[in-house]
């Protein structure tokens, strides 16, 4: 995996070599939702024949275009409902989860003990602790968050434009990824660090030139969105008014609550015997097209 550790160490300086703009645009709450869904913003989808852009919701044309679109999110996540939607948020993007549970290890106080799992399980955890390992000198405590956040808020978006769900749904599900997004970054250069190393290190099986191909694919649009002209570039990272503050997996016992500018580990849901992980994620990252915004 060195291939790989060294291609994160480049794109890392890269990004951070990048000019910053002299003058962004001020962000509202809601375009800065659209905005950290850059990424997956520049994925094609049935039904949606142009960029969707970061100043409003995206909706299809017409009856068919919905439908093509509603076709594809049940045929590729089984999502057709509120509930789906969140469900598949629930079990298929938690790479930041998981690497809170890493953080208690890598702070000598795990949240459990490894004999507690069975072999599937543990062996599964060593393999996804040893390469988030990879990623640790280059996002800290910020983890691969901005990875579920750009899914989660896309998802939402395509459900979004077929009808599946409305704005109010929208606002109401993505409002604890921008709070997220607001406790663990604070520039969309960073953002975009954490995005791209969460998305390597959540390529299903682990296989080194897999994990190079996806991270040249969301480098080449991580850079578009960051450099001169880009809708990184051009906008300023969002300040609420007030603090925002955002529960970490408030299910578990003890302090979870950070806020912004604070973060540090934290804990996380407990492993289940029998399998560290809750499934194959469904996104295959192979032939995945992508379209780039020519406009706001």
């Amino acid at each position: 995996m060195d291939r790989v550790s060294q291609a994160v160490k480049a794109l890392v300086e890269e990004i951070q070599r990048m000019p910053e703009a002299p003058a962004p645009a001020e962000t509202d709450r809601h375009a800065f939702t659209l905005l950290l869904n850059g990424i997956a913003a520049c994925r094609r989808a049935p039904g949606i024949p142009s960029h969707m852009g970061y100043r409003t919701l995206y909706r299809c044309g017409d009856e068919p275009a919905s439908e093509e679109l509603k076709a594809h999110l049940f045929r590729l996540y089984g999502i057709y409902d509120r509930e789906s939607l969140e469900k598949v948020c629930m079990e298929q993007f938690t790479s930041g989860r998981e690497y809170e549970q890493f953080m208690t290890f890598w702070c000598d106080a795990p949240l459990f003990d490894l004999e507690e799992l069975e072999e599937e399980g543990r062996r599964a955890f060593e393999t996804r602790f040893k390469r988030a390992s990879l990623f640790r000198p280059y996002v800290g405590e910020r983890g691969f968050y901005a990875w579920d956040i750009n899914e989660r808020i896309g998802l939402g978006r395509l459900a979004c434009a077929c009808g599946i769900i409305d704005r109010e749904t929208f606002d109401e599900l993505t409002d604890y990824q921008v709070r997220k997004a607001q406790v663990f970054y604070h520039t969309f250069k960073d953002y975009a660090v954490s995005c791209i190393c969460g998305a390597v290190y959540d390529v299903p099986g682990g296989d080194e030139e897999d994990m190079l191909s996806f991270l040249d694919l969301n480098r080449k649009l991580a850079l578009h969105l960051l450099e001169e002209g880009g809708a990184w570039y051009r906008n300023a990272w969002y300040a609420p008014e007030k603090r925002e503050w955002v529960s970490l997996l408030p299910h578990n016992e003890g302090p979870s609550d950070i806020c912004t500018g604070t973060a540090g580990p934290a804990n996380s849901g407990r492993i289940r015997d029998g399998g560290f992980l809750p499934g194959m994620r469904a996104m295959n990252t192979a032939g995945i097209r992508t379209t780039l915004p020519s406009g706001p």
